[in-house]
């Protein structure tokens, strides 16, 4: 989606990129500006949690699959497990954004 030519006129003028950072710094250095750092923090970490966790889901499926093909039990067994752990891990990395606001009472 391109952007309109106000848009960018608007934008290359620095008037939003002005307000933006005005907005950002007083609240981040409000009261609760510590606060919504450390929320912002575990957010990201989350985030790449959760893209590792899918990553790893991905070579761990493909593993499982090579087993299955070859037809070795022994290996077919261990993915299996080792699946089962990291779908685990990666359902509660995915719900739980979800259920923390409901935690933290912002709900």
């Amino acid at each position: 989606m391109a952007l309109s030519s106000r848009t960018k006129f608007i934008w290359s003028k620095g008037r939003t990129r002005t307000r933006l950072g005005r907005i950002f710094r007083g609240f981040l250095g409000s009261e609760v500006g510590t606060r919504a750092r450390w929320l912002f923090a575990a957010l990201v970490l989350l985030l790449v949690a959760i893209n590792g966790l899918n990553v790893l889901n991905s070579f761990v499926g493909r593993d499982f699959m090579t087993a299955l093909e070859r037809r070795s039990v022994p290996r077919f067994l261990r993915m299996a497990l080792v699946y089962l752990g990291v779908f685990a891990m990666s359902t509660t990395a995915d719900v739980f954004p979800f259920r923390l606001p409901a935690s933290l009472n912002f709900a």
